[in-house]
């Protein structure tokens, strides 16, 4: 229980409508944000110290986030976006009494973009959020924080993106931190190093041709990429812990089973990231996008694609 208390990734993404008995997650037919991936992933100052330039540099450092969407009706159609801050993780919009900060807005494609670099720790809100604050972004986040940062400064970033009248929210957190205690460093984002249909390599601009009921998809192992990372508990004391990837799997046709897998299964015991693709009732022939995308638990992600031809 202590444990789960330092996770420091989390991410939501919600339709403003509703979602058929028939759907599941590794189904994609609508516009949707698959992943968001922000690099770095964790900023880590060299030292607790506020007053240390190199803190600072840190802290106003410049970040990077990249976005998955997929849109398979859209035919190439413009998708329209804006990316807002706030301090309230509850707050799923970013849009709480106009308590936020635009970031950037635009235009963008479905597929994988970069939008603009931006730095939160300058950041001023319009008005203090807690008694008596500064108006500081990231001092306001820290202020309502459960556990004023301990294990993780966690900031807000929602992404809305739009289309027609689809309308969809995702959530990612940046995570700020320092070195409360020995053997604590910056994290990473994760990156699979294969995949496998029905035993056999699938390189990554391979053009494959499915064919039959099903098809078996497996991930080459990545265990030894899993990183170790030091936590601090309540008593201020490190606590060593080991990643365990998830990894999600969406597809254009069909669907999968399991549509998520972990690297640790309910017994404690590490599993094979494998599962199972079919096509769906009655399944059409024609071209097929596959996305796999990887969580390390910490806010690390990234994601990878392969394109087929489904022939019944």
């Amino acid at each position: 229980m202590q444990r789960s208390r330092f996770i420091a990734w989390v991410t939501v993404a919600f339709l403003t409508g509703c979602v058929g008995s028939q759907d599941d997650l590794s189904q994609v037919f609508d516009l949707r944000v698959l992943g968001m991936a922000l690099s770095p992933p964790e900023s880590m100052a060299p030292d607790c110290n506020p007053r240390n330039p190199a803190s600072l540099v840190a802290l106003n450092a410049s970040i990077t986030l990249s976005t998955l969407i997929a849109d398979p009706k859209g035919e190439g159609r413009p998708l329209e976006y804006t990316l807002r801050t706030c301090v309230r993780q509850d707050d799923r919009i970013c849009g709480n009494e106009g308590q936020f900060i635009e970031l950037s807005r635009g235009t963008l494609d479905a597929g994988v973009s970069v939008l603009p670099p931006f730095s939160l720790g300058p950041l001023k809100l319009p008005a203090p959020v807690s008694d008596g604050g500064s108006g500081f972004l990231l001092e306001e986040t820290r202020a309502v924080s459960t556990f004023g940062g301990l294990g993780g400064l966690r900031v807000p970033l929602v992404l809305n993106v739009s289309a027609g009248d689809e309308r969809i929210y995702a959530q990612k957190l940046m995570v700020f931190n320092c070195p409360i205690v020995p053997g604590m460093k910056q994290n990473e984002n994760p990156a699979l190093q294969g995949i496998r249909l029905d035993g056999e390599p699938w390189p990554e601009n391979g053009l494959r041709t499915l064919t039959g009921s099903k098809g078996i998809f497996e991930l080459d192992d990545f265990a030894g990429l899993e990183e170790q990372y030091v936590v601090p508990s309540f008593e201020l004391q490190p606590i060593a812990l080991k990643e365990a990837w998830k990894v999600a799997w969406h597809t254009t046709m069909g669907r999968f089973g399991p549509t998520e897998t972990s690297g640790v299964d309910q017994g404690g015991q590490a599993s094979r990231h494998k599962t199972t693709w079919t096509p769906g009732a009655n399944p059409k022939e024609g071209p097929v996008t596959f996305w796999f995308v990887v969580r390390d638990g910490r806010g690390g992600e990234s994601w990878t694609s392969r394109s087929g031809y489904y022939v019944p």
